[in-house]
């Protein structure tokens, strides 16, 4: 209707080109949305896939043990995945809008390698963590003992294993303080009563 009358055109134009970025973000965040809802369901149909088939295979002890497994690690790989589609949406929206991009990925590059060289620690943590999950030292669900510090493992992600104690204690333990792991519930377990 505004482009019929000569004195209004400049507004449609104004408009338009005025609607376009956000319209382009709104739409750059729900392909972003949607990328991550179906990563979640192709993250679980994998897992879950691969838990039926084994199933058939082993024991009911094993198949406990494999779906604290696939628990924990489809925690992780959520979590990964939200990090990897957010990062790429936020990138293409600032492209959308008109900010040149090359030299925040350069900085971004550079910001990276001083991050990571002055959080060593996290890094440790984050590949210590990986380890302890492929190679099923320990998943949620667990008792363990780490140190002097024994509990049920409630939590585990690539930085951190939370215990709940006995006493009811959260216990937040980093993972490249993991060293040494006694697994008291992994496919045996004995308990000692004094009478």
């Amino acid at each position: 209707i505004l482009g019929l009358f000569p004195y209004t055109r400049i507004l449609q134009f104004r408009i338009i080109s005025g609607l376009q970025i956000p319209i382009r973000i709104v739409i750059i965040i729900l392909i972003t949305y949607s990328l991550i809802r179906l990563s979640y369901a192709l993250i679980a149909r994998i897992l879950n896939s691969a838990f039926i088939v084994s199933g058939y295979l082993i024991s009911r002890q094993e198949h406990r043990r494999l779906q604290l497994r696939v628990t924990t690690i489809t925690g992780i790989s959520k979590s990964i995945i939200t990090i990897i589609w957010v990062t790429f949406g936020f990138v293409i929206a600032l492209s959308v809008m008109g900010v040149d991009i090359t030299p925040l990925l350069a900085g971004a590059g550079i910001v990276g390698l001083a991050i990571s060289l002055s959080s060593q620690n996290l890094i440790k943590d984050a590949i210590n963590g990986f380890f302890i999950i492929l190679e099923d030292q320990y998943a949620v669900g667990d008792v363990i003992n780490v140190g002097n510090v024994s509990g049920l493992v409630e939590n585990i992600n690539l930085r951190i294993t939370q215990l709940r104690d006995g006493e009811g204690r959260l216990i937040t333990i980093p993972n490249s303080e993991v060293k040494i792991v006694a697994n008291l519930s992994s496919q045996w377990s004995r308990a000692d009563l004094s009478i």
